[in-house]
């Protein structure tokens, strides 16, 4: 037990790890005054370019995968598994190296997502492509996707730790993106 918490301790730290700082510095960007001000790969994206964006979502991604992937590794329990990524993932969104701020959780959920369900990641990464592709919206693609990430979990009949825990990430990253869904319905949300 006092194992499980440490990890999940653990989790948090490496979690809170913002990426983006350093990419941003190497690249001479300044995310948080330009674009959407926010420390995601989207902004990353448009101030400099697909190179230091999919360095910074692999970064994201491996923050609550490679936890997450230990977990099940060393503990039995499922609620472990969950327990330790969802604490990299709010040390994302929470970090405590940027005055708990961060980003709005969708790169780490996603490394959280391919190591309990790779059927699902890839089901989800297919249905963004397209939704990217027609809409140029990221912000539609993660909202779409939090919507149908929890039914799937169900329909796959994965262990109901995991789909607890895909339910109450596919919620923080809706309210996380209610300034998201504001720009939408205004027509003022920012395209890729």
């Amino acid at each position: 037990m006092l194992i499980g918490f440490l990890a999940c301790i653990l989790g948090y730290c490496i979690g809170s790890i913002p990426f983006a700082i350093g990419i941003q510095t190497w690249c001479g960007l300044d995310l948080k005054n330009t674009g959407s001000g926010n420390l995601g790969t989207t902004n990353m994206y448009r101030q400099g370019g697909w190179k230091p964006a999919v360095s910074l979502l692999l970064l994201d991604a491996s923050k609550a995968a490679i936890p997450t992937a230990l977990a099940m590794h060393y503990f039995s329990s499922p609620w472990w598994h969950i327990g330790v990524g969802l604490m990299a993932i709010i040390g994302h969104i929470w970090s405590v190296f940027l005055g708990f701020k961060g980003g709005k959780g969708v790169a780490p959920s996603l490394g959280f997502l391919l190591v309990l369900s790779p059927v699902i990641w890839l089901s989800l990464a297919g249905m963004a492509t397209v939704v990217i592709g027609i809409t140029r919206y990221v912000s539609v693609a993660s909202l779409l996707g939090s919507l149908l990430a929890p039914g799937m979990a169900y329909a796959l009949g994965l262990p109901m730790a995991y789909i607890s825990a895909i339910l109450s990430l596919s919620i923080l990253v809706i309210i996380k993106h209610r300034s998201n869904i504001y720009r939408l319905l205004n027509g003022t949300e920012n395209k890729v």
